[in-house]
Formats: C-alpha cells, structure tokens, sequence
C-alpha cells in the first residue's frame, strides 16, 4: 500500500492531493481549494447557460425559463448586450439595473443575518 501510495506521488507530483485515500498528508487548505472549485463549476456553469448566452431562453422548458428569469446574470447579459452592441445608455437598461440592485440587497440582508446568527 505505501509502495502504491509513494508510486502515485511520483507520477504527478505537482498535484496537491494525492490519489490514496490513506493518505494523511491531505491539509485543510487543498481540501478548501477542492471544495471551491466544486462550488464553481457546481453554480457557475449552470447560471451561465441559464443566462441565455449560449441557449435562446424562449427555447428552453418553462421550468428553466422561470429559473432563468430568477437569475441575475441574465439581466446583466441583457446590460452588457445593449451598451455595447446597440451603444445604448442608462435610460434604455435602468430596469435591468434596478432588479440587479434588489437583487444585490436581498442577497446581502439574507447573508448579513445569517452572519450575526453565526458570530452570535
């Protein structure tokens, strides 16, 4: 088992966990790292293809149209969309701004409180 655990070592060295699972060399912080990559694939992924950037929203089912409709990346799109390819200004996506914002503090009341419950 050691002379396994020693030969997977060898073979990729660069990586910071190693492939044996009895392995006592695995610290905190890789764990951490593993745990935030998992996190962004894991919520990254799907809001970029619910954003409507590579699908058509109008071509996707209603349950993932409703969820799209949710998502704020999708109205950042729409932002992005207008001011640099039509040249639009603020009058023309203040209504996509305005849900960004709400957004942004409802997301930040929800974790405000929840961070008092926590150091409380």
């Amino acid at each position: 088992r050691q002379l396994l655990a020693e030969r997977r070592r060898v073979l990729a060295p660069e990586r910071a966990i190693y492939l044996s699972f009895d392995d006592d060399r695995l610290a905190g912080v890789e764990l951490q790292q593993v745990a935030f990559l998992l996190s962004v694939f894991s919520s990254l992924l799907p809001s970029f293809l619910l954003s409507g950037f590579v699908f058509p929203i109008s071509n996707m089912p209603v349950v993932l149209q409703v969820i799209s409709n949710i998502a704020v990346n999708k109205f950042f799109l729409i932002v992005v969309r207008a001011v640099m390819l039509k040249g639009a200004g603020f009058e023309a996506v203040w209504e996509q701004f305005l849900y960004m914002l709400v957004f942004a503090a409802v997301t930040l009341g929800i974790s405000s409180k929840r961070m008092q419950k926590r150091t409380l």
